[in-house]
């Protein structure tokens, strides 16, 4: 993420996690404190760089997880402070709460709120939070968590579109695939993908990437995730869709 007109670069490490950031000739190492993450995902707001932390290598496994983090990083007071942690001075404790989100898995930025989506094990559901720079609130999904489907084990993928969040999932059910969501503030609404959910394909269960393309078209471009979960194997490769509106020229 850029962030100050540095590059941040954060590195996954089963034992440890460092960041990075380049000014942009000269590459240095920005300490993480005694933090311990398997992978983690960045996002810049109100000129802080939030760390989003896995806490769990193998979570299908049955492994315990720790619960996911959420840091931020204040670059004038060069400063490390736990958002959702257990550590001291969190406004949350990790995994918001429940242990078995052991992921923060996509972060976003809607009406000047930061929402972040969590990863769980199999049959838990996602879940959607949202922080407004002070307190963070659990958002109600349609059906409860994992929009109602408990396959929806990851809420993988976010943007802002059109004055709307969309957020994609991961879908764990064999016959089935991804989803995806439009949120306006106050209510979703389900997309109807060509061919149903995975884009037609059971094979596509994650809607793992999103992007508007054209730049302020409103056109959605989605990068699918394709595993056959019954045998872990990966039969077809990944796909690209786009949603391109009506008006666009």
């Amino acid at each position: 993420a850029v962030y100050k007109n540095e590059l941040y670069i954060g590195t996954q490490n089963i034992n440890f996690s460092r960041i990075h950031f380049t000014n942009p000739l000269l590459f240095k190492t920005v300490s993480a404190g005694a933090i311990l993450a398997y992978n983690l995902f960045e996002y810049v707001r109100n000129n802080h760089l939030a760390l989003l932390f896995y806490n769990l290598l193998i979570p299908l496994a049955g492994i315990a997880s720790d619960g996911c983090e959420v840091w931020r990083y204040n670059d004038s007071l060069d400063k490390w402070s736990p958002v959702v942690s257990d550590q001291p001075g969190s406004m949350l404790s990790a995994g918001f709460g429940d242990k078995r989100n052991f992921a923060a898995a996509v972060i976003h930025e809607f009406k000047g709120d930061l929402y972040v989506g969590t990863a769980a094990g199999l049959m838990l559901g996602c879940q959607l939070w949202r922080y407004n720079g002070t307190t963070w609130e659990k958002v109600v999904l349609p059906g409860g968590d994992g929009f109602g489907s408990k396959w929806n084990i990851y809420a993988w993928s976010m943007g802002c579109y059109n004055n709307s969040l969309y957020v994609g999932t991961l879908n764990f059910k064999p016959d089935k695939g991804c989803q995806l969501w439009r949120y306006n503030g106050w209510q979703w609404f389900k997309i109807s993908l060509p061919g149903g959910d995975g884009f037609g394909e059971r094979y596509n269960m994650g809607a793992r990437s999103m992007v508007e393309y054209p730049e302020n078209s409103g056109g959605i471009v989605v990068g699918t995730f394709s595993l056959d979960v019954m045998s872990f194997r990966c039969f077809n490769g990944c796909e690209v869709w786009m949603n391109m509106p009506f008006n666009y020229n």
